[in-house]
């Protein structure tokens, strides 16, 4: 039973390259498979089985099947990842700060879009600003903004907390 194996070799080749095999007979396509956030897999110690099948192993893979790993820039991960054939390092640190900005920006005005009528674009924008290119940041900002778990808050006033116009009470 493969829920209860810590063989990691063992579900890399059963979990994912045995239906991606029987998938590639199907599929000419390229496809992209995404493991996002590999620096909250774990530990230094438990993202080491991770990183050294994905440094090894990315050649089981039919060629038409690309992987994309994102994460913070750790120094275990960085030295892995350069070195595993059919991986191209790319830096967060490479996107301009323009391009970070205008991408939040239009993360948070897409999310709080249902209170539009609350909100005008500068609030968007200062709200990016505010998020400093983090889109973390932006998520839980716009989730405490949106939400509905605090009686006699409005979302107004839920956004004069997060930019730090109004105090908590």
């Amino acid at each position: 039973d493969l829920r209860h194996t810590s063989d990691i070799t063992r579900q890399w080749r059963e979990l994912l390259v045995g239906p991606i095999r029987v998938a590639s007979t199907a599929v000419d396509a390229p496809v992209l498979i995404v493991i996002d956030a590999l620096d909250e897999s774990g530990g230094r110690k438990s993202r080491e089985q991770i990183l050294r099948l994905l440094a090894s192993r990315l050649n089981d893979l039919p060629t038409n099947f690309h992987v994309i790993v994102t994460s913070r820039p750790l120094e275990d991960i960085q030295k892995y990842l350069k070195t595993a054939p059919r991986i191209r390092h790319l830096s967060v640190d490479d996107i301009s700060p323009q391009s970070t900005s205008s991408d939040v920006q239009r993360y948070v005005c897409d999310r709080l879009a249902t209170l539009g009528d609350v909100f005008k674009d500068t609030h968007f924008l200062v709200l990016a600003q505010k998020s400093d290119g983090l889109f973390e940041w932006a998520r839980l900002a716009c989730e405490y903004i949106d939400g509905t778990n605090m009686i006699g808050w409005g979302p107004m006033r839920r956004l004069d907390v997060v930019i730090g116009k109004a105090a908590v009470e």
